[in-house]
């Protein structure tokens, strides 16, 4: 297996959301404080970012559904 290390020079890849520093603190998940900067566990903030994200598109959806209104679009979609 191989593994790639990709840096991100101009983060606009498509379905790609980069977390600076800055947006990572303004997350305000606890476990930052914990996380030095320049280490690979960075990336679990990542993973709670994703989590969130599912978790509201979720539930919108379950709303949409039970209030029979089109509560998301299909440009909000990409990101489940």
């Amino acid at each position: 297996m191989q593994l790639y290390a990709v840096i991100c020079v101009n983060c606009s890849l498509p379905n790609v959301i980069y977390l600076d520093l800055k947006a990572q603190m303004s997350l305000g998940y606890r476990v930052l404080h914990y996380l030095s900067y320049n280490t690979y566990a960075r990336k679990a903030v990542g993973y709670l970012y994703a989590i969130e994200v599912r978790i509201i598109l979720l539930i919108l959806l379950l709303l949409s559904v039970i209030f029979n209104k089109s509560i998301i679009t299909s440009s909000s979609m990409h990101y489940c």
